[in-house]
Order: C-alpha cells, then structure tokens, then sequence
C-alpha cells in the first residue's frame, strides 16, 4: 500500500509476507469470482432478481451476444464494448448482493435517476448499528473458508 502503518523505507519480513498473502487473496478472490461466473453462466443458473423469481438473464444475454457476434464477426468492437459495461453492472450486482449495507454500492437505476433528475427520490436508507451483521460475518466467513481450503489443497 502507498500510505499504510508500515515504513516503506525499510525491509521487514513480515510486511513482504503481509503484502503477498493480500495479492494472493485478490487471487482466490479472482479464481473463485471467475470459475463462478462461468459454471452460472453456462448451466443457465439465476442470476437476477425481479420481484420475485430468479431469471437466468446474464446466461440470455451471453447465448444472444455469442449467436448474434458468430452471425456478425463486424460488431466485434461494440460487442467488447457492451463487454465491459456488462462487467462493471455484472460486478455491481456482485456487490450488493452482501448482507452488509457497508459492502453495498449504489445501483445503476439510483444512479441513472440522479443523472436525469439532478436529485435522488430515494433518500438512503439509514443502517443501525450492527444490521446484518452476522449475516455479513458468515458471508465473510464462507469466503474465509473456500480460501482456506484452496489454500490447504494447493499446498499440502
């Protein structure tokens, strides 16, 4: 880190090996968020909320995109554009599906609704102390559990 609690003038063990595991994390975190996306997408598994059934939407979007990129090799570069908004919401979804509003990001309708109106009509929701919390801790703790386990399978 630029700014953290440790002096960057000086070489300690122990913060190499505190930086390594936090790039090793951000490995599990990759690896685990891929292989994920993949096995959702290609099993046609939900993936959107709308209202109240889970609909295989980004698994359409993918078929649709893939049938209509292999009929028509020319939009390729607006397809990689549509790509990489089609991450950055995909990812946004990610986020705020965890338990802790602290985690959360806005959504893109709430962000859509400042840019055309200049104000929110929804004012934020105000989080109490400890809201969700052990609904959070556990959703950390699965993610602990599938490194750690990752881990002990790479390494023994």
């Amino acid at each position: 880190t630029c700014y953290g609690p440790y002096p960057d003038d000086q070489f300690r063990l122990n913060i190499l090996q505190s930086n390594f595991n936090e790039i090793l994390e951000y490995y599990y975190l990759l690896t685990f968020i891929l292989s994920d996306t993949i096995q959702s997408l290609l099993f046609w598994r939900p993936q959107v909320q709308i209202y109240s059934k889970s609909l295989p939407i980004h698994s359409f979007i993918a078929f649709v995109s893939a049938v209509t990129l292999v009929e028509r090799p020319h939009l390729l570069p607006s397809f990689f554009c549509f790509l990489v908004a089609w991450i950055m919401l995909a990812c946004m979804g990610f986020r705020n599906n965890h338990p802790s509003y602290w985690k959360k990001c806005p959504s893109f309708l709430s962000l859509l609704d400042i840019l055309l109106n200049g104000n929110p009509t929804k004012l934020p929701i105000p989080i109490e102390r400890n809201t969700n919390a052990k609904e959070a801790n556990a959703a950390d703790q699965i993610w602990r559990d599938r490194i750690r386990k990752e881990e002990e399978l790479r390494y023994s």
